[in-house]
């Protein structure tokens, strides 16, 4: 089991991924948007192992969460972008930014296999796979 943060301002997909994730025997702390999820890494740096987060958010961007959190918190805690848009539709940089990509609708298995990836170690050779 692990500690994630999930960040996504459209309810149903925060939801549809709380479900996911919590079926999966993961604690998990919704957000609605990156700022929140950059206040439970801010305010306890080392209780989450993993940020799931949508790209495009008002206020604090799915980026910008991924930025903060390891240049000015400095943490090296793993993040798995979800969006509704292909990863070869952005730059690299931007895509590099993140440890895996994922299309919504996500699907339960490869979601799983990124977090075991990323986690845990294990092998995954899917699109959006972690590069670590």
């Amino acid at each position: 089991m692990a500690s994630i943060v999930v960040a996504d301002d459209d309810a149903v997909s925060l939801q549809v991924l709380q479900h996911i994730l919590k079926h999966l025997g993961h604690e998990v702390m919704p957000c609605e948007d990156g700022v929140q999820a950059y206040g439970h890494f801010n305010d306890n740096p080392h209780r989450w192992q993993l940020l799931v987060t949508d790209i495009a958010m008002p206020g604090m961007d799915g980026v910008t969460v991924c930025q903060a959190l390891r240049n000015e918190l400095h943490l090296s805690v793993p993040v798995i972008a979800v969006t509704t848009y292909e990863s070869h539709l952005f730059n690299a940089e931007l895509v590099e930014t993140f440890d895996a990509w994922l299309v919504k609708p996500v699907v339960r298995s490869v979601l799983s296999a990124a977090i075991d990836c990323l986690l845990w170690g294990k092998n995954m050779s899917l699109p959006g796979a972690p590069r670590r």
